[in-house]
């Protein structure tokens, strides 16, 4: 067969390589020592379209490469790894290509203290989606490289860069803060390079943010607040289609 198919199936839980993978899909520290994480994909086709593959795992025996490693394992230990209710057929291992500094120009997503992995993968997904430069992130936010926020990603944490940035590296960047006193959305025009911060789900934006603003912008809504990724999602399409923005048709 073509590529680098390994033809041995994997049947062993006490596998090395299998021991390896439940560490990256259940542990923070291993994911960062190793500098790779995992993630389960249901459709071989979404695998080509993902950077820095570095091995698949599948139960699919039809599935080769002739670009990437393959292993294949047994449906029943890839129904033991998962982490959903069904195993997905495919496991992929990626390298992380998380920068420590973010760019002086471009537009970026800052997620700051953000704690639900759902809320952060949908905001790395929408950031995606709106063609934004990047995604960063503090030390008190959640991993973006767990199971369940690659997940809410829909895989878009192989697509668009990422940053462990912590807010007094911003330097003189543009710094706008999804706030519900800012200025209304409508009387508000973004500067061609900036980062939008959105906060904690309880507590929003960090005081050290806010203090270091240089504007604030909010939805008009009828409730008191909105759920912190249905707002990014509001905020990052609106502002990409303004002054230049990305994404505009």
């Amino acid at each position: 067969m073509p590529g680098w198919y390994n033809p041995g199936m994997i049947t062993s839980p006490d596998n090395e390589k299998i021991k390896t993978l439940r560490k990256l899909l259940g542990q923070k520290k291993h994911r960062y020592l190793t500098k790779q994480y995992v993630v389960e994909c249901v459709t071989a086709d979404r695998i080509s379209e993902m950077k820095n593959v570095s091995h698949v795992y599948t139960s699919d025996e039809s599935y080769t490469s002739d670009t990437l490693p393959v292993t294949q394992v047994s449906a029943d230990i890839l129904r033991k790894l998962a982490t959903t209710e069904s195993e997905p057929p495919y496991l992929v291992v990626l390298d992380m290509a998380i920068e420590e500094t973010l760019p002086d120009r471009g537009r970026f997503v800052y997620a700051d203290s953000i704690q639900d992995p759902g809320n952060l993968g949908t905001i790395i997904r929408t950031a995606a989606a709106f063609a934004y430069d990047g995604v960063a992130f503090g030390s008190g936010t959640v991993d973006p490289y767990s199971p369940k926020t690659v997940r809410s990603s829909a895989c878009c944490v192989s697509e668009i860069p990422l940053y462990r940035v912590e807010p007094d590296a911003l330097g003189e960047r543009c710094v706008i803060v999804s706030d519900i006193r800012g200025t209304p959305l409508d009387d508000f025009t973004p500067p061609r390079d900036f980062v939008i911060v959105f906060g904690n789900e309880a507590a929003g934006a960090s005081r050290e943010m806010m203090d270091r603003a240089d504007a604030r912008v909010a939805i008009p809504t009828r409730v008191d607040s909105l759920n912190v990724a249905v707002a990014a999602g509001v905020l990052l399409h609106a502002l990409s289609k303004r002054k230049g923005g990305r994404g505009s048709s």
